[in-house]
């Protein structure tokens, strides 16, 4: 593998790593942020619009009474326009998301309302009728009742509401833990193969650049028997090699110096003998005295 592709590979395993520990950050951040929407576009909301029905159910009795006390008309009139907006609150709160139990209890408060209309709607007839000690003892007793369970379904629904929402917030805050944990797992794991892969790589080129240097000088010392051995199939390996090509090709330059000095020592020894020996005869005068 090439120096640069070992440098790039690196590099991109680094880039992918940080890139998962983004993504784990910005799930946590999505996670948080859909719990804190449901918490204030649903929860808040459905229980003010559930405290509001409770409100209107408490006031619906109030009137109903004065009305049978009474016999005012304009609080039979009170009491259907309250009616009517407790009941729209009721049929709002449909609307928001909620857990099988909240809706099975929501739904048991909305058939005891209009049951409750319908109780009230027999108490004026009985009230038109004259029998107003009947409509009375049907209000103490059957309207009571069904007012005081309207009361008690919506706590049971608030409560059920209450209970996902700590819920929510309880698994947003295990996974916003969980995913915390993985952050910093995979930026440690991130740091240190990076410090891994850069030391791993600066190792191998440092390693491969001494054992050039040493080479180096020593051809430089007029030494050129010494043959590199690179592993790996980087740029490195291909320096070496051709190093070797030039220390091989240096070598035999030398060689052929040596073996022309050696050729030329030859040739000019033998007559130079001749000379010398020719020259000594002459002094020693073997050939007879020398004249001027």
């Amino acid at each position: 593998m090439k120096l640069a592709s070992k440098i790039f590979l690196t590099c991109a395993v680094v880039i992918v790593l940080l890139g998962g520990v983004t993504a784990l950050s910005l799930h946590a951040l999505g996670r948080l942020v859909s719990v804190n929407r449901d918490i204030v576009t649903q929860a808040v909301p459905a229980l003010g619009v559930s405290s509001a029905a409770r409100d209107g159910l408490a006031a619906l009795g109030r009137l109903e009474s004065r009305y049978l006390v009474l016999r005012d008309s304009s609080y039979a009139n009170l009491w259907e326009e309250r009616a009517t907006r407790t009941g729209g609150e009721l049929e709002r709160l449909r609307g928001y998301r909620m857990s099988r139990r909240a809706g099975e209890v929501l739904g048991g408060v909305i058939a005891d309302f209009e049951a409750y209309r319908g109780l009230v709607s027999r108490e004026h007839a009985l009230l038109a009728e004259g029998k107003r000690d009947a409509a009375l003892l049907l209000a103490e007793r059957e309207g009571r009742a069904l007012l005081d369970r309207m009361d008690a379904g919506l706590d049971s629904w608030a409560e059920a509401r209450q209970v996902a929402v700590l819920s929510a917030q309880a698994d947003a805050a295990r996974v916003e833990a969980a995913t915390w944990s993985w952050v910093f797992g995979a930026l440690g794991a991130a740091v240190g193969l990076a410090l891994i892969a850069s030391g791993w790589i600066a190792w191998r080129l440092t390693r491969s650049l001494r054992v050039l240097s040493a080479a180096t000088h020593q051809v430089g010392e007029g030494t050129f028997q010494t043959s590199i051995t690179v592993r790996g199939r980087d740029e490195v390996r291909d320096l070496a090699e051709a190093f070797n090509v030039m220390a091989a090709r240096l070598r035999r330059v030398e060689e052929m110096k040596d073996e022309f000095f050696a050729t030329i020592s030859h040739e000019l020894r033998s007559p130079l003998t001749s000379v010398r020996e020719a020259a000594n005869l002459l002094s020693e005068g073997v050939p007879g005295a020398l004249n001027p």
